[in-house]
């Protein structure tokens, strides 16, 4: 143990602590530190609790600087002022990552009491790669020369420091060891739940030979009992506690007599003789020795010493404990002269390339690596390739993206700023992005690949994005990207390796007649969660003809699985075009005056021609097994104004104009074989059945799997109410297209078999 002699001294700005970026000055108030009769201004080797809660101090997931390295908080040391290699011992009690509060119990060597001429001072330091371990041995060590038992609890109730332990007045009790009983002190923090009668906070008495108890009575006052073989000795204090408020208690013992605390104050004083020299007895907290007088309310952080306390020692360690902050001031952050600055600041003071020497502080490019602050205002244009380690974007600037970028940490951007790209541009990104601003890559070759080795990543934020193309490719096994704010994909999604977790966050957008594709999906590569997918549907028809009429549909996403096959509802095309069928709103369809179908499904098996096999949905809970198609009447978008009057009430009814079909589900990957049949009746639509693109792509027709099915395709043409017959194998089926083909006459069975080659992606 180190001990100090003289005042404490300020370090000088250059002496610090090794390895740490930031520091904060503390210094006690040596009004609140009570005089030491026994030594000379100062308590040696005590104890100080001490609360630090600051924004700063916050670790905020993926933030661009957090300054506390360790989510845990473990980051931190602390120094006297006197000697900057000298850390104290200290404990880590609770570290809150969001509010940036830490508590911890330092051991000072010496604390200078109020009759010195100034307060003692240290330093607390935080941002470092070194880490505390709180219960590590050498570390819990540090109570060891001056107690028996710290029982800090940590359990889940909330405590006065950190969490505490419930007790709940039947049957909650805790074991501890025995304890010499030559002098101690005991100290605990206790809050009631209950009043009115007898209760146990510890006891250590043995039947026969003795030992101590410390209760509650049942007129809710403490009580302290001594027990030395058939001398029994109580010592009632004056003060009445209160329930679910928090109580100090402190007792001192030593053979010449007892001290009695509360809150600081004297609650009961006497010197008297043979107080100890009874054997140790083993230690109960919560209960009796005999298993009553159980406590009901929480206690926390007790600690029986194996010295004696003086009053002004004990009263010290209340107003300490009572309120940390009040205890001492902090002064501001300071940050480690020694090493470079955490971040290089873009200043943009003459011209926005960023690579330009002037721009930069002292007129010195900082280099790849390194992480990077474009300020406030400013555009930053980056036309070769940028490598940066974490980079932050304030409010308002901007990054015009012609090159490539590639940030190997994490990017932060600010409500107003702006990652932007209208040609060919290439952001990489192997870390975590927080976007409140905006990321808009949308030139026609534009790419944001999310890569890297770290196993789990996310983009977030409240902002916006949209990329012309997407592409996943995590190399680590196992390695996943979560999607926990919106992300637009204007052309393509390439799944290359690792999962992507789009949690309903994915929108795959339809565009002038384009609509975003999956690319084949290698076997590395997985995506999860649900997936927003566009399809366009087209309008606006010249007369005679008119975009009000039928539809040949499939849904690119499943909501369910049955048997192993994933199947889907009809809701997309609800949320979009009223849809309306018999039993009306009683069956979940729009109301309207006649209830007529507009959603059809078909079946072969039906007698009649191809158009007289089509049978109405019963209602809007069905669901179709995926690769299945289905045939809807569109009256046009449902969100027009008076839409329900021009599409449905009072004809002449509108031209239907162009509208996005929003599907909202998991993405079906994978092969998938679609059974298909005919009845051999010699009617005119035997064999035709309804089947639809499985996948959010395009599929090549000649690149389907057909067994015993004919090479035609039958695709319908809107514009001209009518099918199109095809041959061409090249034939392109869009996303969300229903189509017809034929099982071979004379064969009762076929298959059709879609696979990821299917798909046909530019």
């Amino acid at each position: 143990m180190l001990f100090f002699s003289g005042l404490v001294c300020e370090a000088q700005s250059n002496s610090w602590l090794n390895g740490y970026r930031y520091r904060k000055k503390i210094t006690i108030d040596k009004s609140k530190v009570e005089h030491n009769n026994t030594s000379a201004n100062r308590w040696l080797d005590f104890y100080v609790l001490v609360e630090l809660e600051d924004p700063a101090l916050r670790h905020i997931e993926h933030a661009f600087e957090n300054k506390i390295t360790h989510p845990e908080g473990l980051d931190i040391a602390f120094s006297t002022a006197s000697l900057k290699a000298v850390t104290l011992k200290f404990q880590l009690v609770s570290y809150n990552s969001q509010t940036g509060k830490l508590v911890c119990w330092v051991l000072f060597p010496e604390l200078l009491t109020k009759n010195s001429s100034v307060g003692t001072v240290f330093y607390f330091y935080y941002g470092s790669a070194l880490l505390h371990q709180p219960h590590d041995p050498i570390v819990t060590s540090m109570w060891d020369n001056y107690y028996y038992h710290v029982e800090h609890f940590d359990e889940a109730a909330e405590g006065k420091i950190g969490a505490g332990k419930s007790f709940n007045g039947v049957s909650d009790r805790k074991f501890l060891e025995p304890h010499s009983n030559e002098q101690y002190s005991l100290s605990v923090w206790i809050k009631l739940n209950q009043s009115g009668k007898e209760q146990m906070i510890m006891s250590n008495d043995s039947a026969g030979v003795g030992g101590y108890q410390l209760q509650v009575n049942k007129d809710n006052k403490l009580t302290f009992t001594f027990k030395r073989f058939a001398s029994v000795r109580a010592f009632t204090g004056s003060s009445v506690l209160k329930i679910n408020e928090w109580n100090y208690v402190s007792i001192s013992l030593k053979n010449s007599g007892i001290i009695f605390l509360r809150n600081g104050s004297p609650e009961y004083s006497k010197a008297e003789k043979d107080f100890t020299a009874v054997l140790p007895g083993q230690v109960v907290v919560g209960a009796s020795k005999t298993g009553d007088q159980y406590f009901n309310g929480i206690i926390d952080d007790l600690k029986i010493g194996n010295v004696a306390k003086t009053v002004p020692m004990l009263l010290t360690e209340y107003i300490n404990q009572m309120d940390p902050k009040s205890f001492y001031t902090i002064e501001a952050e300071e940050a480690n002269p020694q090493l470079d600055p955490f971040a290089y600041s873009f200043l943009g003071t003459k011209v926005n390339e960023y690579l330009s020497t002037t721009n930069w502080k002292g007129g010195v490019y900082p280099g790849n690596n390194k992480n990077i602050i474009i300020n406030a205002g400013l555009p930053a244009a980056i036309s070769t390739h940028v490598v940066i380690n974490k980079l932050k974007l304030e409010p308002g600037s901007q990054i015009h993206l012609t090159g490539q970028l590639q940030v190997l940490e994490s990017i932060e951007i600010s409500p107003g700023a702006s990652i932007l790209s209208s040609a060919t541009a290439h952001l990489q990104l192997e870390g975590n992005i927080i976007n409140n601003g905006s990321v808009n890559l949308i030139g026609a070759q534009s790419r944001l690949l999310l890569s890297g080795n770290a196993t789990n990543t996310s983009f977030k934020g409240e902002g916006t994005a949209k990329v012309s193309y997407l592409e996943i490719n995590k190399p680590a096994a196992g390695s996943m990207i979560t999607l926990s704010a919106p992300l637009q994909v204007m052309n393509s999604l390439k799944l290359i390796s690792g999962e992507l977790n789009s949690n309903g966050h994915l929108v795959l957008l339809s565009h002038n007649g384009i609509t975003a594709a999956l690319h084949p999906v290698l076997s590395n590569a997985t995506i999860s969660g649900d997936v927003q997918v566009q399809s366009f549907v087209n309008g606006t028809f010249p007369s005679p003809a008119t975009g009000r009429g039928w539809r040949l549909l499939s849904s690119p996403v499943i909501h369910s699985t049955i048997a192993g096959k994933g199947q889907y509802h009809l809701q997309a095309i609800k949320n979009s075009v009223f849809v309306t069928g018999r039993g009306g709103t009683a069956n979940g369809f729009d109301a309207s005056p006649n209830n007529g179908a507009t959603i059809y499904m078909h079946d072969q098996s039906l007698p009649g021609t191809l158009a007289q096999k089509y049978f109405p949905i019963p209602d809007m809970q069905v669901e179709i097994p995926i690769g299945k198609g289905f045939f809807v009447f569109s009256r046009g978008s449902r969100i027009l104004p008076n839409a329900y009057q021009q599409q449905i009430q009072s004809p002449p009814y509108a031209n239907a104009e162009p509208y996005i079909l929003t599907y909202t589900g998991r993405l079906f990957t994978g092969d998938l074989k679609v059974e298909v049949y005919n009845n051999n009746k010699g009617g005119e639509g035997d064999g035709f059945n309804l089947i639809g693109n499985p996948y959010a792509a395009p599929i090549r027709w000649g690149s389907l799997n057909k067994i015993n099915v004919g090479p035609f395709i039958w695709l319908f043409d809107p514009l001209n109410n009518t099918y199109r017959a095809s041959l061409d194998e090249n034939e392109l089926i869009q996303p969300g297209t229903g189509f017809f083909i034929k099982v071979n006459e004379g064969a009762t069975s076929g298959s059709i078999g879609f696979n990821e080659a299917s798909k046909v992606v530019l």
